[in-house]
């Protein structure tokens, strides 16, 4: 993967996880409840990993948003560093800038309809990941999701595992694993689950991860680590072979904190 140069000039052979200033500190204990719950080694490593994108990341002010400030920085790289936790420096994803719009905005697409007929249509998002580390977030999300990391939704989470999957070159709900056996076991249980989900969809029952999991791997993949990190008893209890193996992938297990959760992690 090419390198990042950030915007104060470093390459990824120079990074450090410097100290972070007691201002930065006082806003990721007060506005990041992620923070609150991981382990002290996990909340040390992602005070480093928040000086790292915060160094690397350029945020721009979307249509509607007068700036982003340092708080919203913080909130938004905070979160995306939980993903990035116990993974070298050199493997990160790329992730170069964030544009911030104040809700949910609008983009214009073009689809072909069945008869052939190519329309145009608006389409609201919440956020997006683009291939060339470029990060779209609504703001009104992102501030929810800081304090509500229950309810299995969570923007920056979302579209950071979409950059996690681009990583392989192809965005497939299969990120880089570590040998042909975890690539193996990922295709198994990540396949069967997928398919029991557009399944369950297809017959209108009820679950956990929703109908927009379905729509394609990518989304699934993005969706099931929202629910992997906000809802995993539950998520284990459907997806038990799945949650084995984000747990390897991400290097984390949420159900060490599941019980500070506000809903019990359920």
């Amino acid at each position: 993967m090419p390198s990042i140069l950030s915007r104060t000039g470093w390459s990824r052979g120079r990074r450090k996880r410097a100290p972070l200033p007691p201002s930065r500190l006082a806003v990721l204990e007060a506005r990041v409840a992620y923070y609150r719950v991981l382990p002290v080694r996990e909340q040390d490593e992602l005070r480093g990993m928040l000086q790292v994108l915060m160094g690397e990341l350029s945020f721009e002010a979307g249509t509607g948003l007068a700036a982003v400030d340092e708080t919203m920085q913080i909130m938004i790289a905070a979160q995306a560093g939980v993903l990035l936790l116990h993974r070298p420096l050199s493997d990160l994803p790329k992730l170069e800038t964030a544009i911030v719009y104040p809700g949910v905005y609008h983009v214009r697409e073009r689809r072909r309809t069945e008869e052939g007929v190519e329309i145009e249509e608006s389409e609201e998002r919440l956020g997006e990941a683009w291939a060339h580390g470029t990060l779209l977030l609504s703001w009104e999300d992102v501030l929810h999701d800081s304090t509500h990391i229950d309810d299995g939704r969570n923007v920056v989470f979302h579209e950071v595992a979409h950059a996690l999957d681009e990583q392989t070159g192809e965005g497939d709900g299969m990120p880089l694993l570590a040998d042909r056996e975890a690539v193996e076991a990922w295709s198994r249980a990540f396949g069967d689950a997928f398919e029991a989900l557009q399944d369950d969809v297809g017959h209108r029952r009820r679950t956990l991860l929703g109908s927009y999991a379905a729509e394609d791997p990518a989304e699934f993949f993005a969706v099931a680590t929202e629910n992997f990190f906000e809802r995993p008893v539950s998520f284990q209890a459907v997806y038990p072979d799945l949650f084995r193996l984000m747990r390897d992938f991400y290097q984390l297990d949420p159900l060490g904190w599941a019980k500070l959760l506000p809903g019990a992690g359920a």
